[in-house]
C-alpha cells in the first residue's frame, strides 16, 4: 500500500517518533516514508543529536539524583553514628565519673589488720560515688574515688572494703592521709603535715600553716612581723579587730593552740607573739617553745615525725575541726 503520509506530517511526527511516543502503526508509516524520502531522513539526522543531548541530560539528572540520595543516606548514617557515639561517651563519663578529692567525700575509715573498711558518700547531694579503686604497696593503701552527677541514683552512703597481704600502716586518698598507725587522720592534720617549714623567714610557708589553722576566720585581719636577725627567732601577729573582755579567755586559748602548731611545724621558730586590741588598749600574749613543750608533754618539735604525730598534737590541743 502506498505511503500516504506527507513530508509535513512526517516532520511534525519526527520528535514523537524519536521519543517512541507514537503507535506501532504510525511508527511503521513514518519508517516507510523515511526509507523513500531523503529530505525527511536528513531532518531526522538533525533531530537525533538534540535527542541524544536530551537523553544525556536526563541521565545526568538521574545520576545526580542517585548521588544526592546516596549522600543523604550517608549523611543520615554518619549523624546517627555520631549521636550514638556521643550518647555512649556521655554514658561512659556518667558511669565512670571524675576523680574526687577527699574534701568532696564524707568518709569514716576503720582498719583491722590487713583489711580496710571505708564508709563513704559524696559530700554534695548533687553528686554520687560511681566507683572506688584501691591500690597498695608495702602496707600503704591508696583510695581513688570517682563521682558523677546524681541524676537517677541516690547519693547513699556505702561500705567499701579492701584486703592486702600485709598489715595496713597507712591509708590515703590522693595527698590526704585518712588513717595511720591506728589513728584516724583529719584533713587538717594531713594538710599541716605537708606544710612543714624549716625556716621562719619563709613567710609564704608560714601563711600556709596559718590558713590551714583558719587564723583569719578566728581573729579577722592581721599583719605579720618576723624577728630573724638573731636567735631566738620569733613571729609576731598583730590583730586589727578588738577582742571584747567576754571573749578574751577563749581567744587566748586559740592563740595558745595556734602557737603550738606554729612552733611544731616551723623548725627554727622559738616564740610566737600576739598583739591584739582590747577595750582597755593593746595587749600582748607571748608563747615560747618551752611553754608549748610543757603544755603538750614532750618537745614540741617532736610532733612532726609523721602525720599521726600531727594528729596527736591536734587532739591534745582540741583543734581538729
Amino acid at each position: 500500500m502506498k505511503n500516504e503520509l506527507s513530508c509535513a506530517i512526517v516532520r511534525d511526527l519526527l520528535p514523537l517518533y524519536v521519543d517512541e511516543l507514537v503507535s506501532a502503526e504510525t511508527k511503521n508509516a513514518v519508517g516507510e516514508h523515511l526509507e523513500e524520502c531523503g529530505a525527511c531522513k536528513s531532518v531526522l539526522r538533525d533531530i537525533m543529536p538534540e535527542q541524544q543531548e536530551k537523553e544525556s541530560n536526563i541521565k545526568q539528572v538521574d545520576y545526580l539524583k542517585k548521588v544526592r540520595t546516596k549522600s543523604m543516606k550517608w549523611t543520615s548514617i554518619i549523624t546517627i553514628v555520631g549521636i550514638i557515639l556521643t550518647l555512649f561517651g556521655i554514658s561512659m563519663i556518667y558511669y565512670t565519673g571524675s576523680e574526687s578529692q577527699s574534701s568532696d567525700i564524707v568518709y569514716q575509715t576503720s582498719v583491722e589488720g590487713k583489711t580496710i573498711c571505708i564508709e563513704m558518700k559524696a559530700a554534695s547531694d548533687t553528686q554520687r560515688i560511681s566507683r572506688v579503686e584501691f591500690s597498695s604497696s608495702n602496707g600503704m593503701v591508696n583510695v581513688d574515688v570517682y563521682t558523677t552527677p546524681k541524676l537517677f541514683f541516690e547519693n547513699a552512703e556505702k561500705d567499701y572494703s579492701y584486703t592486702i597481704d600485709y598489715d595496713v600502716t597507712q591509708v590515703h586518698m590522693g595527698n590526704t592521709v585518712l588513717w595511720e598507725n591506728g589513728m584516724d587522720i583529719s584533713e587538717k592534720a594531713s594538710i599541716l603535715y605537708s606544710s612543714w617549714n624549716p625556716f621562719v623567714g619563709n613567710m609564704p610557708s608560714n601563711m600556709q600553716i596559718a590558713n590551714a589553722l583558719r587564723v583569719s576566720e578566728q581573729f579577722g585581719n592581721y599583719t605579720n612581723e618576723l624577728k630573724t636577725d638573731s636567735i631566738p627567732y620569733g613571729w609576731t601577729l598583730k590583730l586589727e579587730h578588738t577582742i571584747p573582755a567576754s571573749k578574751e579567755a577563749l581567744s587566748m586559748e586559740l592563740m595558745r593552740a595556734d602557737s603550738c602548731v606554729f612552733l611544731a611545724l616551723i623548725d627554727n621558730l622559738d616564740y610566737v607573739v600576739w598583739e591584739y586590741p582590747t577595750e582597755n588598749g593593746v595587749e600582748t600574749f607571748k608563747y615560747t617553745r618551752e611553754d608549748a613543750t610543757e603544755f603538750c608533754g614532750k618537745d614540741i618539735k617532736h610532733y612532726v615525725g609523721s602525720v599521726s604525730d600531727i594528729q596527736t598534737l591536734l587532739n591534745i590541743l582540741g583543734v581538729n575541726e
